[in-house]
């Protein structure tokens, strides 16, 4: 084999090596000095095999990541999040409750493996505000497992005044519930009464 094809110097037609791309050639060299092969011993089969290893590598590891950090666990490695964690294990908030009901932090959390990867930097860059700033959940993520605002105030029917059926209309989730802290009644803003069974 020419040492010109493999240097990735001159026209591979010039060559005498029909159908070769010089970034071919580029690419086996490397990959033979990566796995210490003799680079004229380099064979295509065995580029695009160690080329396709090295791909479901990375995708497995990547999913494996992704699954993990489904875990409570994966998300107590940094310390910002202990508090939280530590809430969602035993407190008498809604996060300790939603724990009793198998809802995990990705369950309301839901973030892209972009986000994560941007929350992951700002962590290692400490560029974060301590205490994090408390995020609204959209509604509809709340909705999505509570089966909407009309089942909502049809399992708070006994509670007089029921709080999802409001005068105000369908409020805001975040109107009145926090998940790591108290909530409070946004009714409370005007009105003094406390909720009492009926």
């Amino acid at each position: 084999m020419n040492e010109q094809v493999l240097g990735g110097q001159g026209n591979s037609k010039s060559n005498g090596v029909e159908g070769r791309s010089i970034k071919g050639d580029r690419l086996r060299q490397f990959f033979a000095r990566l796995t210490g092969y003799p680079r004229t011993f380099m064979k295509r089969w065995e580029l695009w095999t160690l080329i396709l290893f090295i791909l479901l590598l990375v995708v497995n590891f990547g999913y494996g990541l992704w699954k993990t950090s489904y875990n409570p666990e994966f998300c107590n490695l940094c310390h910002i999040i202990r508090p939280y964690v530590a809430s969602y294990r035993n407190s008498p908030y809604l996060d300790s409750l939603h724990r009793e009901a198998n809802v995990g932090c990705k369950d309301c959390h839901r973030v892209s493996p972009i986000e994560s990867a941007r929350e992951l930097v700002a962590y290692v860059t400490s560029n974060y505000k301590n205490p994090l700033r408390q995020r609204e959940l959209p509604m509809e993520d709340c909705l999505y497992c509570h089966r909407g605002y009309a089942s909502l105030a049809q399992q708070t029917s006994h509670l007089e005044p029921n709080p999802h059926a409001s005068h105000l209309g369908e409020m805001g989730c975040g109107s009145c519930h926090r998940a790591h802290r108290e909530s409070e009644l946004f009714c409370h803003q005007c009105h003094t009464w406390t909720l009492t069974p009926r």
